[in-house]
């Protein structure tokens, strides 16, 4: 039995203090000696000495028991049981040394933070809480905040300045996505209701040059702008086409307004034209026998070739010639084309004073001991290449007084039905047919000359 009652004093007193009070033990001290005084026969205090010690020790361990006794309930005996290992991070387990009052409140606070964490109605399988992002705080206690946006697995999100699925050059667009996000909510937090992310295809504009256009096609809900390099801007509608001829060489840029913010998405270049100047040569004006002018550019950069107005053939390189038959005002182009794939077009007017024919001179003197005067022959006939036949009409009845296909052979004068020289200062009729013919030119030629004596 004593074992027991020891063992139980043992158990329920472990650990346990009380402060030390001089006075408390004084008061007691007094109480215990007048006790043994008024029992104890004189002579007798050497052995109640040690025997009111041995009572107030009992007193003071009864008390203590029944005080331990009465408010140790059993519903909260597991609590005491908890190992430091079981309570959460944020709690600090206490010396052994403290009163149980001060175990009791923290074994407590352990308890309802346990329930917290474990309640298995507010935990989900892999977030901790339905559409809810757990941040650990320095503390080590986890914080809970709300997201109403739609979730993202996390290998897949995107940033919302992920230009999407970007350049294509199959589909000559870029993609780029707008976020933008609703209302906040009625908390401290700041967090957004919702996102919304609207993805803007912008197309590629090829490069262009001045006089050229562009055709763009506008796919998405929302405008389009197109900004030249001298600040002036197109509007695309939206779900719209729209051509715009650009105005001035540089950089454009084609993309959208978010608020007052020029967003440029793309860009492409219209390049200005290299105009190139030529020069006019007519000092030989009958080069060959024929009507001809010389043009050279000033510049043998790029791609040249020429045009001639009224002319079919089109000549390329730096330098060319034409030939004009007829007296008039005319239009020579020279179109250049650059590195960047551009035309450019130089146009002069050229003047042309009289018809041509064959440089025929208008008479002749039989006489003259000097061949080029002796004999009636065109000029042009004599210097290029042609197939033709000449004849001589008498004006008077239209017969013939001569005809040949030889350049070398003139006609001297005189009539083939007589065989004698026609009469002087007589005016004859003469005619040219070309059988080959330059381009332009006439494939009949006619005039007179009169027949003159020195």
């Amino acid at each position: 039995m004593s074992d027991k009652l020891e063992h139980t004093f043992k158990k329920t007193l472990e650990n346990f203090e009380v402060p030390y009070s001089a006075e408390a033990w004084t008061s007691m001290n007094a109480r215990l000696d007048a006790t043994a005084g008024n029992s104890v026969p004189n002579g007798g205090s050497g052995f109640m000495s040690p025997l009111k010690w041995i009572a107030a020790g009992l007193i003071v361990a009864g008390g203590i028991t029944t005080a331990v006794l009465l408010t140790d309930k059993p519903e909260n005996k597991s609590d005491a049981k908890q190992t430091a290992s079981e309570l959460p991070q944020d709690v600090k387990v206490p010396a052994s040394t403290g009163n149980t009052q001060q175990k009791r409140t923290q074994n407590t606070a352990a308890s309802a933070s346990n329930d917290t964490d474990l309640n298995a109605e507010n935990v989900a399988p892999e977030t901790g809480l339905p559409n809810a992002e757990r941040t650990s705080t320095s503390s080590g206690s986890a914080h809970i905040t709300s997201d109403n946006s739609s979730s993202t697995p996390s290998g897949n999100r995107r940033p919302t300045n992920d230009p999407g699925n970007g350049s294509s050059s199959d589909s000559g667009t870029t993609s780029h996505t707008v976020t933008t996000t609703g209302g906040k909510n009625s908390g401290n937090s700041g967090t957004p209701n919702h996102t919304n992310e609207t993805v803007i295809s912008v197309p590629q504009l090829p490069t262009v040059c001045l006089g050229q256009s562009w055709t763009i096609q506008n796919p998405n809900k929302s405008a389009l702008v197109l900004l030249a390099p001298n600040g002036k801007t197109y509007t695309i509608p939206a779900a719209a086409r729209k051509t715009i001829e650009p105005e001035t060489a540089g950089e454009y840029l084609l993309g959208y307004f978010k608020g007052s913010n020029f967003m440029a998405e793309t860009s492409a270049n219209v390049d200005e034209s290299k105009q190139i100047d030529f020069l006019v040569d007519d000092a030989d004006p009958y080069d060959n026998g024929v009507p001809t002018i010389y043009f050279s550019a000033g510049s043998t950069a790029g791609q040249l070739s020429w045009h001639f107005e009224n002319r079919s053939l089109k000549q390329a390189g730096a330098n060319a010639e034409v030939h004009y038959f007829k007296k008039g005002t005319y239009t020579a182009t020279l179109e250049s084309r650059d590195e960047n794939g551009c035309l450019a077009k130089t146009d002069r007017k050229i003047t042309v004073t009289e018809d041509f024919n064959l440089l025929a001179p208008e008479g002749f003197d039989p006489n003259n001991p000097d061949p080029r005067n002796n004999t009636f022959m065109p000029v042009s006939l004599q210097l290029r290449d042609a197939q033709f036949t000449l004849t001589i009409f008498d004006p008077k009845n239209g017969e013939i007084l001569f005809q040949t296909s030889d350049a070398n052979q003139g006609w001297d004068g005189t009539d083939r039905r007589t065989g004698k020289t026609v009469g002087m200062n007589e005016v004859f009729y003469w005619k040219v047919v070309l059988k080959n013919p330059m381009e332009g030119e006439n494939q009949v030629y006619s005039g007179n000359l009169t027949v003159r004596q020195r």
